[in-house]
């Protein structure tokens, strides 16, 4: 099922005034990360409490006793195309716990550059200039790939880049990115066929 379109005649009257996020009165649920987040919220937390909660829930996927389970032909194709694109990770998440995962998923030695608390999407347009200038490339020879339509999406869109949306709650529309896949697993034979399109 489609989420309807609100008229902006509606949004303006409920919101006359700019939003503010600040994180303790409202904020944006991108992600699933943020769900248990705002369920916490709800019951009297503060921001820090459940900043805690999600450190812990990492700390926990990074114990060797929580298994995780890899994607099939994920690391081949990676791997496979890393020889002549480079392959950039970018992920608000902590280093050491990021790495953990990488590790159980076999993506360990896969990318070139990793940005680890990246600050999406305040500083997304920051990390993808330091890309550009890091690896010479312009923005319109970049992609980003991702299934948060405001950190990973949309940035990367209005500099010209390439996108790629996994978008599996159908949020977005066909404007939303250049190609849009309902998982991860989608993306496999893109990713394959991106050597021969250079």
């Amino acid at each position: 099922m489609k989420p309807k379109k609100i008229k902006v005649i509606v949004v303006q009257a409920l919101y006359p005034k700019p939003i503010t996020v600040n994180l303790d009165h409202m904020f944006s649920i991108g992600d699933l990360w943020w769900v248990p987040s705002s369920i916490g919220r709800h019951y009297g937390l503060k921001n820090e409490d459940t900043y805690q909660a999600f450190l812990e829930t990492r700390k926990f996927m990074m114990d060797p006793s929580f298994k995780m389970k890899r994607m099939d032909g994920l690391a081949e194709v990676l791997a496979e195309i890393r020889n002549d694109i480079a392959l950039v990770l970018m992920t608000n998440s902590p280093q050491p716990d990021s790495e953990a995962i990488l590790e159980k998923l076999g993506l360990t030695n896969v990318f070139h550059k990793k940005i680890f608390e990246a600050g999406k999407p305040t500083k997304t347009a920051k990390h993808f200039e330091e890309i550009r200038s890091d690896f010479k490339v312009r923005y319109e020879e970049m992609m980003s790939i991702g299934d948060n339509l405001l950190n990973d999406i949309v940035p990367a869109k209005n500099l010209g880049c390439k996108t790629i949306y996994i978008d599996p709650h159908k949020i977005g529309n066909n404007e939303s990115a250049d190609r849009i896949v309902e998982k991860l697993e989608d993306c496999l034979e893109i990713l394959g066929n991106l050597p021969k399109e250079m």
